[in-house]
C-alpha cells in the first residue's frame, strides 16, 4: 500500500531514521563515512571483549584490524574536509622537516593511537616533561574528533548530500587541532630536519635532476 506524506510523518523516529539512512553503494563521501564509522565501531566492541591476558595474540590481531579501520575512516573525513572546507584547512608545510619514513606511513591513524595512549597515561615515547604540555592537546584532539564523527553520523540520516555550517565549524576546529597535535607530538618523539639538513637534501635533488637532464640532452 502507498504511504502518503502524512503516513510518513507518523512513523516512530527510528523507522524514520533507518528509511534515510543511505545505501553501502552511494560513493557519496558522507554516504561512505557512515558504514566507516559503523566498522570502526563494530571493531572496538569486539576488541573490547578479548580478554588481553587470556589471548594477547588475538588482542594484537583485533588491535590491527581496529587501526585499519581508523585509518580508512580518517581518509574519508579528510576528503570530506576537502570538499567541504578547502580553503579553510591549515598549512602543513612543517612536514617538510619531518623524517621521511614517517610521511610515508599511515601517520594519522598513528597521531590517534598516541593521543589515546596520552590520555590514558602510557605514552611511553614522550619525556615526562612533554606529556603535561601534549595531554591537554590529546584530550582536544579526541573530544573534536567524537564530535565530528556524531555530527557527520546525525547528517546521514537526513541528508548526507549537504554540510550544515555546525559541521564546517566543527571540521575547521578538528582539522586545526590535528595539525598542531601533528607538529607537536611528533617533534617531541623524533628528531626533526634541520636547516642545514633541508638545505642538502634539496641540493641532492637538484643535482639528481641536473644529472637526469644532462643524460636526457646527450641521448636525444
Amino acid at each position: 500500500m502507498y504511504a502518503g506524506s502524512g503516513e510518513v510523518s507518523m512513523l516512530p523516529a527510528a523507522v524514520k531514521r533507518w528509511l534515510n539512512k543511505p545505501k553501502r553503494s552511494n560513493p557519496h563521501p558522507l554516504a561512505q563515512f557512515f558504514y566507516a564509522d559503523k566498522e570502526v565501531i563494530r571493531v572496538m566492541t569486539e576488541l573490547n571483549n578479548v580478554n588481553i591476558h587470556n589471548d594477547p595474540q588475538e588482542y594484537v590481531v583485533q588491535l590491527n584490524h581496529l587501526r585499519a579501520k581508523q585509518d580508512h575512516m580518517l581518509q574519508i573525513i579528510n576528503q570530506i574536509m576537502d570538499e567541504c572546507i578547502p580553503n579553510e584547512r591549515p598549512n602543513r608545510e612543517f612536514q617538510v622537516k619531518f623524517p621521511d619514513e614517517i610521511l610515508q606511513d599511515h601517520l594519522g591513524v598513528q597521531l590517534w593511537f598516541a593521543a589515546e595512549c596520552l590520555v590514558a597515561g602510557s605514552a611511553i615515547e614522550v619525556h615526562e616533561s612533554e606529556v603535561y604540555q601534549l595531554r591537554p592537546l590529546a584530550e582536544d584532539l579526541l573530544h573534536s574528533l567524537e564530535e565530528v564523527r556524531t555530527l557527520l553520523r546525525e547528517q546521514c540520516f537526513s541528508d548526507y548530500s549537504v554540510y550544515t555550517d555546525d559541521i564546517k565549524v566543527s571540521l575547521v576546529r578538528f582539522d586545526r587541532i590535528f595539525a598542531e597535535f601533528e607538529f607537536n607530538y611528533v617533534s617531541a618523539v623524533i628528531p626533526i630536519k634541520s636547516p642545514a639538513e633541508l638545505f642538502s637534501q634539496q641540493q641532492i635533488i637538484v643535482l639528481f635532476c641536473e644529472t637526469i637532464n644532462s643524460i636526457l640532452v646527450n641521448l636525444f
